[in-house]
């Protein structure tokens, strides 16, 4: 029997919070009781619910493993080996009305489900904004029968999608609890843009002002930044300040075009080296991303380069090769000042993992300015990490935007390889599908 969708509800009082983001971007939020686990998978938009003594499982996620006095904590009248768990995920993908919930829940169900019926489903509205859709079936496998349900609710910003399975009699048993966590989902208004979609609506707004005025418009050339010219704009920064503006893009163009469109060419040209020598950062890029471009650069192993860039708070610009010579100062040379100025910094991480003891096992760079790739290339900044990680130093760069950075393990290197691999494929500015060793002599591809 397919279950009615639920409907958005308040969390019971005493529920505890948990907010999936994206960068900056709130994905969604849900409450769950306090005595069911909540986990969050690494460097994903996801989380996994399920009872404390849980004993039984599927799929990718291990059973939780607890000690005796925490087993004691678990719901009052549920039996050791409890064998039921929802998975709530987020992704990119719109929903324009029922038929673009059909295609998502298709997509989810379609590969291992041979018997998905669309006809089945049971649609309604989720709210002002978002539709929901809900399909259910058992498996009989090797292990005896399971109950599967998944619930869609989406917008055009985006979907969220709960997969709830178990043994038929566990997954009964916590039919309540599950609709009330369901009902709880609230994903961020349809109004506000994710960061998939704001640097192209930001980019036609500012083109729509540009026209009227005559200036140089804007565009987003293949790895998804905004440019005008020689012109990069720091989107992270720009997002940033859209969020904390409550989703005003008016303002963000505002804030872009309070510059003059040459206000970088003609702030550094003429200026001496010793002028601008504080200013120079670096990034990293594929090589086939700027391969045509004339602007400095040094290659790197593994398919990618280093480009030094000049810097203003809110903007970068690569360096072309004759200002460089202008300033007598090679491409190796600008590379190390710039690494010189990125390794004086203190940026932020975010603690994806810690061990037993609560020391961190895995970060991510957070600065949001652009330079996280930069800081692959800083060596004080790797001997602090390695003594703050204690060991040695896996990264995982999938984009410039998303450096991940794990004390070396073969746990870790099965969790980051698959990190690698999809954010290369789904995330703007690519950089590599594989990981690296960052040794104290430099980064160096594990094949």
């Amino acid at each position: 029997m397919v279950l009615p969708p639920p409907s958005p509800s308040e969390p019971p009082p005493g529920w505890r919070e948990h907010r999936v983001s994206y960068g900056p971007y709130s994905c969604f939020t849900l409450y769950a009781p306090r005595d069911l686990s909540v986990r969050e998978t690494e460097g994903a938009q996801l989380v996994h619910i399920e009872p404390l003594d849980r004993g039984v499982t599927s799929g990718q996620f291990p059973a939780v493993d607890i000690s005796g006095p925490r087993r004691m904590q678990g719901f009052a009248g549920i039996t050791t080996g409890t064998d039921f768990a929802i998975t709530v995920s987020w992704t990119q993908v719109a929903v324009n009305g029922p038929q673009g919930l059909l295609d998502v829940l298709e997509s989810v169900v379609a590969e291992s489900i041979p018997s998905f019926d669309p006809s089945s489903v049971r649609l309604d509205r989720w709210g002002e904004e978002a539709w929901v859709g809900t399909w259910a079936w058992r498996d009989l496998g090797p292990d005896g029968e399971r109950a599967c349900q998944v619930v869609v609710i989406g917008h055009d910003e985006g979907a969220v999608t709960a997969m709830v399975h178990g043994v038929p009699d566990d997954v009964s048993s916590y039919e309540e609890v599950c609709e009330r966590v369901l009902g709880s989902i609230r994903l961020s208004p349809a109004s506000l843009l994710s960061p998939h979609s704001f640097p192209a609506a930001l980019c036609e707004l500012l083109n729509e002002r540009a026209a009227g005025v005559r200036e140089e418009l804007w565009s987003i050339d293949g790895e998804g930044q905004l440019v005008s010219g020689s012109l990069v704009v720091r989107m992270p920064s720009l997002y940033r300040a859209y969020l904390q503006g409550d989703g005003d893009l008016e303002a963000v163009a505002a804030l872009v075009d309070s510059q003059p469109r040459g206000h970088l060419e003609r702030r550094w040209g003429g200026l001496a080296w010793e002028q601008v020598a504080e200013h120079v950062r670096v990034v990293l890029r594929r090589k086939e991303a700027v391969e045509g471009l004339s602007v400095v650069q040094v290659l790197l192993p593994g398919g990618l380069v280093a480009c030094p860039v000049l810097d203003t708070g809110d903007r970068m610009t690569f360096i072309p090769p004759t200002e460089a010579e202008r300033w007598g100062i090679d491409a190796r040379s600008l590379l190390t000042n710039a690494v010189a100025q990125l390794d004086r910094d203190d940026p932020s991480v975010v603690i994806e993992a810690a061990d037993e003891e609560g020391m961190p096992q895995g970060l991510m760079l957070a600065a949001d300015d652009g330079y996280d790739s930069g800081r692959l290339l800083c060596p004080q900044f790797r001997d602090r990490l390695s003594i703050a990680l204690g060991g040695e130093l896996l990264v995982a760069m999938p984009s410039a935007w998303t450096i991940h950075i794990w004390r070396d393990t073969p746990g870790a290197r099965r969790r980051l390889a698959r990190l690698a691999k999809r954010g290369f494929s789904e995330e703007p500015t690519p950089l590599s599908e594989t990981l690296w060793r960052w040794e104290p002599s430099g980064l160096v591809p594990l094949e």
